[in-house]
Formats: structure tokens, C-alpha cells, sequence
């Protein structure tokens, strides 16, 4: 399972490649239907707390990500490829782009329902 210190540098990497720029998002295997709610608004910001990943898009949305055992992102340049197996969630900026497979959670979330995530986990030690 990743560490909290993997999902803090993985928002730095989001942050450098995404942030202030629209960004392409679409659900290839079908199970991540909100994306369509974040495709083609700004990425703003990420943020991580302990296992947890939040991508922060324009109008308020935030895409929770938790990686849980088996999820992983692979970033390659654009174009890219044809997804490949069960990827949850594709994100396309202008020169990166990033497939999500297998998280235990990905969903679009608002600001109430983040600071209860928050809430329930405490302090980040790597804050």
C-alpha cells in the first residue's frame, strides 16, 4: 500500500503538470461516472493528506483519490496511447497526461465533504 509520503509527492507531480490549465478527464472503464462533471475545467490544485489525494478543478469540485492496496497512476507524455486494461480515471493536460487503475476510492467530492474526510483522519504527520 503507498505511504503518505508517495501521495505528497504525487500531488507535487499533479500540481507541476495539471495546474492552471484545463485538462481532459474521462472514465475508460466506465466506473468513474463523474468525470464528465471535471472534463475540460481548470486543474487548480493538489493536495494530499495522509493516503489521501484531492485534485481541486475550477467551480469547486475535488476528485478524491485513495490508492488503498493495489491503485496506481502512470504518467507518460501526450499523445497518448490508447488506454490499456482497467483504467478508472485517464487525466490529458497539454503535455502529460496520467491513468488511474485500481484505487479503493475516486469520486467527485465538495468542500463540506472533504473537511469530513479530513475530520475523521486527524493530523497528516508529513504536514
Amino acid at each position: 500500500m503507498p505511504e503518505g509520503h508517495t501521495l505528497h509527492r504525487l500531488a507535487r507531480l499533479h500540481q507541476r503538470r495539471f495546474a492552471g490549465t484545463p485538462v481532459r478527464v474521462s472514465s475508460p472503464q466506465g466506473r468513474f461516472g463523474d468525470a464528465a462533471m471535471i472534463d475540460g475545467r481548470v486543474f487548480t490544485r493538489a493536495s494530499a493528506w495522509g493516503k489521501h489525494l484531492f485534485h481541486h478543478y475550477q467551480g469547486g469540485q475535488i476528485v478524491h483519490v485513495h490508492l488503498g492496496l493495489y491503485g496506481t497512476f502512470r504518467e507518460s507524455r501526450t499523445p497518448m496511447a490508447l488506454p490499456v486494461g482497467q483504467v478508472r480515471m485517464r487525466i490529458v493536460g497539454a503535455e502529460y497526461g496520467t491513468d488511474l487503475r485500481g484505487p479503493t476510492a475516486c469520486a467527485v467530492l465538495d468542500e463540506a465533504q472533504v473537511a469530513g474526510i479530513l475530520a475523521r483522519l486527524g493530523p497528516d504527520p508529513l504536514r
